[in-house]
């Protein structure tokens, strides 16, 4: 599966839009997790999810590149994160389940300052929709995102605003040959890449820079 690299540009997985990332005031952002985790502790918790492994897909996760913007970070120096979307569909019968995920990982300058790898988390619910833009697709869904607190570890300075904790969008998916393409279905821009079955979906985002 191709990943782009150019992490100067990324998406806004809730509109669809391109956007350059520039840097803005550092926040000082920490984890809400206990710093003082002992070296059992610290595997990353989207590892673990259980709609992601109940999926039974190649995994996305395993392809996140956590130093993608490190470059960028030494030309800036400024405290930042390598970022991505992450989402898998179950189909459960005529219903869908999901869950997506807004994954972190800090560069040295915000690590300098508490930051760690950190995960925001939405539970989705989703409505099977008609096609409009890719006619070529299989399927489009609807779905709205309620953040799950219990599962997110991010500094809540990320996502305590209502429109990070709660959102709609419309997708919509092309299978083939075990892969998925989503794309957005009011712009028709592709946003992510993965993989697909007759009863599951999943998809990672191109790396996206984000600074704090």
């Amino acid at each position: 599966m191709f990943i782009c690299s150019a992490c100067g540009l990324g998406f806004d997985l809730k509109s669809g839009d391109v956007s350059e990332e520039d840097a803005s005031e550092d926040t000082n952002l920490t984890s809400s997790e206990d710093q003082n985790t002992t070296e059992n502790d610290t595997a990353n918790s989207w590892e673990n999810d259980p709609i992601f492994g109940e999926a039974n897909l190649p995994s996305v996760l395993e392809e996140l590149d956590a130093t993608a913007c490190d470059d960028m970070s030494e030309d800036l120096q400024h405290p930042g994160a390598t970022s991505y979307f992450v989402g898998t569909y179950i189909r459960d019968g005529s219903r869908w389940i999901g869950r997506e995920k807004w994954i972190l990982f800090p560069n040295a300058y915000w690590e300098a300052s508490g930051g760690v790898p950190c995960e925001v988390s939405w539970d989705m619910e989703i409505t099977e929709e008609d096609l409009v833009t890719c006619l070529a697709c299989d399927f489009a869904l609807n779905v709205d995102a309620a953040i799950s607190s219990s599962s997110t570890s991010c500094p809540q300075e990320l996502w305590n605003s209502p429109s990070e904790q709660y959102w709609s969008s419309t997708y919509e998916v092309l299978m083939q040959n075990g892969n998925s393409v989503f794309y957005f279905q009011s712009s028709g821009q592709a946003f992510g890449w993965g993989y697909a079955s007759e009863s599951a979906i999943n998809f990672v985002s191109e790396p996206d820079c984000k600074w704090f």
